[in-house]
Parts: C-alpha cells; structure tokens; sequence
C-alpha cells in the first residue's frame, strides 16, 4: 500500500511520513528513506529486495489543498505506472463512496492475489533453487529426470508468469475504469454546482418577485382602506343628505299646510271684506233713505242736506277704499312672505338635491349598490 498525506492505493510499498523525512518500504521488507524540505518531492533511488535484484525506483508525489487531487508516479526497473486519486470532497454522494470503496475492495483483492502470485513465484523459485543443488550434487542417472522435472517447473513458472501478466492487465483496466469513473464524478458534480447556481438565482428572483408583490398587496390594503374612509364619509354625507331631504319634505309639508290655511285665511278676509261691502251698501242705502226723507223737508235746508249727503258718501266710501286696500295689501304682503320662503326652501333642497347625485355619481358600482 502507498499512503501519501491521507491518500492510499493499491501498490507492493509502503510509503510512511514523519515531518519531512519519508520512508519507502517495498512488500519483501526493504526500505529506502529519502528526506524532502516539502510536502511535494521527485526522487529518483535505487531499491533492493531480497532476491538482491535491483533497479531505479522513481517517485513523484504532489500533495495539493484538501478539495484537489493528489497524483503520484512511480515506476520499476524503467517501467512507469501513473494514478490519480481523489480526495474524498464533503459534498460528495454517498453512492460514489459506495462505488469507491467497492473498487477499492476490488483492487485489494487483486493486490491479494497478486501477493499470492508472487509468493508462489517465490516457492517456484526456492524449488528450481533446490532443484539446482540437486543437480549440481545428484547422480548423472537423474540428470534427465531433473531436467524434466525442471522443464515442468519452467512451464508452470511461465503459466504463472502469465498469470501474473494477466492480473496486472486487469488491474491497469481496473485503474483506467477508476480514472474514467472519477472523471465523471468530477464532470456530474460540476454539473450538479451549475444547476445549484441557477436555482440559487431562480431563488432570489423569486424572492424578488414576492418582495415586489408584498409592496403591490400592501399598496392594495393601502387603497382599500382608503376607499373604506371615503365610503364612510360618503355614507355620512348621504345620511346627513337624507336627513336634510327628510327635514325639507317635513318643510315643504308644513309649508303646504301653511299655504292652504293662508288660502283659507284670504277666503276669509274676501268673505269679510264681502260682507263689510253689503253693510257698507245697507248703510249707503240707508243714508240715501234718509237724504230723501230730508229733501221732503224745508228747501232751506236743501243745500245744506245735500252737502251733508255729498261729505258723508265720500267719507264712507273713503274709509271703505282705505281698509280695502289695507286688507288686501297685509294679504299680499303675507302671500309674498310665505312666496319667498317657499322658493328658498325649494332652492335650497333642489342644491342639496343636485350635491346628493353628483356624491352618488363619484361613488363606486359596489358602494351604489350597497346604498
């Protein structure tokens, strides 16, 4: 296993760090420390197992901030395998965990196998060992069967060989598919921080629309209440018209009432002024009577009965024109009077009537019906 900064994957070393000084150990057991001033290195060492074989190990190890990857190349005997790893991310799903830990129990298991390979390759290799030992200290009787034995062997260490072959071909595969698959998370998350952005937008835009349309109800209730106001006063207004309305029909039914009683007074006052006109006739008549029972007197007296006649005529019919007239004058002076008032009350209750429809006309459908 190689653990670099928190980041493992499947490989024959261990890679170990305390401060700046880091240790490679290989799967056999031999190690190599190397010391870097960074968190970052190249180093290029020789490497030894406990075959004795040996070859240029290189490593390159690049350690970024916690949301990046981190990459490490290394490579044996001239041959170079190169991986990415990628952190795990907060905001990461747990399907791709999922997903992750089952290649990473899949790739355990092949390095298992390919650790199980490698030790049978170890015992093959002790067999053709002894198997040597024996040929070089056996008997030339078994030197053919030796030989074949080793031919049997040699076939197998190729069958494993190839096995071996096979199971890092299926690792690489499995390699590329993780790389591919991480790739893909990369580009599914990305596309799930787009879509997060645009709703985030749709949000305040939304939020702006409902902050504009509180302003525009507030408005309304603003308005409502100003037409309730208004309404009120008009109601007022209206009830205080009818009340004028009711006190100008009370008036006009009073003055009607007034009307016909001054109707009747001056039917009365004609019938008075009618009767003193009769009585006023009996006495002419009367006088008359008696001027001609005085012209059956002396001539003597004849001039001056006739003056008498003539003054007191022109004195009764003086005072008969004189309270006449005053009658008729009082009559219509009243009948002026009542006129006047009569018209102003009209006057006044036709205004009242004509505020009253223009109020009704400024007033709403609803409010009209209402009343």
């Amino acid at each position: 296993m190689i653990t670099v900064a928190g980041v493992s994957a499947g490989y024959g070393i261990m890679c170990t760090c305390e401060g700046s000084l880091y240790t490679w150990e290989l799967s056999s057991g031999a190690k190599v420390v190397y010391l870097t001033h960074y968190k970052g290195a190249t180093v290029s060492c020789l490497m030894v197992d406990d075959s004795g074989s040996s070859g240029v190990f290189a490593v390159t190890v690049g350690v970024k901030n916690d949301l990046g990857p981190s990459e490490n190349t290394h490579g044996s005997n001239g041959g170079k395998r190169s991986y990415t790893l990628v952190r795990g991310r907060a905001c990461y799903k747990n399907q791709l965990l999922q997903e992750k830990t089952s290649k990473m129990k899949l790739k355990k298991d092949l390095y298992h196998k390919k650790s199980e390979t490698k030790e049978k390759l170890k015992e093959q290799k002790e067999i053709v060992k002894s198997f040597e030992k024996e040929i070089d200290c056996g008997a030339s009787s078994k030197q053919e069967q030796f030989l074949f034995s080793l031919e049997g062997i040699t076939d197998d260490l190729k069958r494993v060989s190839s096995e071996r072959d096979q199971l890092c071909e299926q690792v690489n595969s499995l390699k590329e598919n993780l790389e591919m698959m991480s790739e893909e998370n990369k580009i599914y998350v990305e596309q799930k921080d787009e879509e997060i952005k645009i709703l985030e937008n749709f949000v305040e835009e939304l939020d702006s629309t409902i902050n504009v349309l509180e302003k525009r109800v507030k408005e309304m209730e603003d308005e409502i209440q100003r037409q309730h106001k208004i309404r009120y006063s008009f109601e007022v207004e209206l009830q205080s018209l009818k009340t004028a309305w009711i006190l100008i029909t009370v008036t006009l039914t009073n003055m009607s009432i007034k009307l016909q009683g001054l109707d009747k007074y001056i039917s009365e006052l004609v019938i008075h002024a009618e009767a003193q006109a009769l009585q006023y006739q009996q006495k002419y008549k009367s006088l008359e009577a008696m001027v001609s029972l005085m012209k059956t007197g002396p001539s003597k007296s004849s001039s001056e009965a006739q003056l008498l006649e003539k003054s007191e005529n022109s004195l009764v019919k003086g005072r008969m024109n004189t309270e006449k007239d005053q009658e008729l004058s009082l009559a219509k002076a009243r009948l002026y009077e009542l006129e006047s008032i009569t018209s102003i009350h009209v006057s006044l209750s036709l205004s009242n009537i004509a505020v009253a429809s223009k109020l009704f006309a400024a007033m709403d459908p609803d409010q009209q019906s209402i009343i």
